[in-house]
């Protein structure tokens, strides 16, 4: 009985195209769930940058509009320079929000679009889960049923006498060989009066 032949694994190509497409069918299922919770969760935390860069603006007068934007946006990202300063208690306690509210709605964002973009079983239509599943399960019986063959073609070798088989009967000649060899060598340099190295045959 003849072992089955294994499939060719696909060219890089091949799966580099399969890649693309699972990656695009993913992104077009993810998209409805970013387009109703991440944007908006984005356009809160933009407009609160914008409205803590022009407040801090108003309370410094040295500082203009562009400079309160930039002041927030260092803030707000946890950057901190340091190149802009509050230098009233408003702006401190502004400072204090800035960088509280900033990190909540960070952690808000970060959230949405990690339950929104990594793969959840629930994704997948019943069709697609039972065709995954099938697929798994097509690779397990064809692993084991190649181990099975093997193991078929094997037995009545294994129930054979092992010093029967010309392979080992080759390998006995080849250390008899060897071992005629070393004496050889041995002889050779007793005669040339050679000490051997310790541990050299």
């Amino acid at each position: 009985m003849s072992t089955p032949r294994v499939p060719p694994r696909p060219r890089p190509a091949a799966r580099l195209s399969r890649t693309g497409e699972t990656l695009l069918t993913h992104a077009r299922r993810a998209w409805p769930g970013i387009r109703r919770e991440v944007l908006p969760a984005l356009l809160v935390f933009w407009v609160n940058l914008v409205a803590c860069g022009l407040a801090f603006a108003a309370l410094e007068s040295d500082d203009d509009w562009f400079r309160g934007l930039y002041w927030s946006v260092v803030t707000g990202s946890t950057t901190g320079y340091g190149d802009v300063l509050p230098q009233s208690t408003a702006a401190t306690v502004l400072t204090i929000y800035a960088i509280a509210s900033s990190w909540l709605l960070n952690l808000v964002v970060a959230t949405l679009l990690i339950k929104n973009v990594i793969p959840e079983p629930h994704l997948f239509t019943d069709a697609e889960q039972r065709h995954g599943q099938a697929h798994d399960a097509v690779q397990t019986a064809h692993a084991r049923y190649q181990t099975a063959m093997l193991e078929e073609l094997c037995r009545h070798r294994t129930d054979a006498d092992p010093h029967t088989d010309p392979a080992y009967r080759q390998l006995r000649d080849a250390e008899e060989r060897l071992h005629d060899a070393e004496a050889a060598l041995r002889d050779e340099q007793h005669e040339r009066g050679e000490a051997r190295a310790p541990g050299a045959p």
